[in-house]
């Protein structure tokens, strides 16, 4: 599948250990011990989008894979968030506790895949206090529940809650349409033109390893 995707574009793999202090990694894996890895991805996305000099990333999980083309980012700005059933109160609690969300949101965006734009996710960062996605991992370090085993969103609701909260005008509330399935109950061989066949008309498809 990257295969088909990547044809035509520069792929590039790095290392998640350069991209975040020895210090501040320790840290994080002392403090969140197993869910380590989990902090450490939000935290991993939320700087490459930061540092990015186009006018959009499109962030989508390692398991989902995109159906077919749809815009999601217009040349004004304006831009797809897709709203998902999950309210998990944590989340936004601390969110709140750094100022980007209110504490009961109206919408709730944890989702396979969005749109970041990077002017947005500087601005976050900023209204945070945070000068880089290091101090934002300070603050999840003293900040997030100890008694919370899932208990920060910093990548897709940190985005979001901020974006939907100060620029509204470039929001379009918009369903998408994602199904999940086991990897073994797929066609073979798999290819993303078997996956939209098989999937005709989702937006996405997830291919969860632990659904049998």
């Amino acid at each position: 599948i990257a295969t088909d995707v990547a044809k035509g574009f520069a792929v590039t793999v790095v290392n998640e250990e350069d991209q975040f202090s020895v210090e501040i990694r320790d840290r994080l894996r002392a403090r969140f011990g197993l869910r380590y890895g989990w902090i450490l991805q939000q935290l991993l996305t939320t700087k490459f989008v930061a540092q990015s000099a186009a006018p959009g990333v499109l962030v989508v999980d390692a398991d989902t894979v995109m159906l077919y083309p749809r815009c999601l980012l217009a040349a004004g700005g304006q831009q797809v968030l897709t709203p998902t059933p999950v309210i998990h109160r944590p989340y936004y609690r601390f969110l709140y506790s750094i100022g980007l969300c209110a504490c009961e949101p109206a919408n709730t965006f944890v989702a396979h895949f969005m749109l970041m734009q990077p002017r947005i996710i500087r601005a976050a960062l900023a209204a945070a206090n945070c000068a880089d996605t290091e101090a934002l991992a300070e603050l999840v370090i003293s900040g997030a529940d100890v008694n919370e085993n899932s208990s920060v969103c910093v990548e897709y609701e940190l985005y979001a809650q901020y974006l939907l909260a100060q620029h509204p005008a470039l929001v379009a509330l918009a369903k998408w349409g994602n199904t999940s399935v086991g990897s073994d109950g797929l066609r073979r061989p798999v290819t993303l033109q078997s996956l939209s066949a098989e999937f005709n008309g989702w937006g996405s498809v997830s291919l969860h390893s632990y659904l049998a």
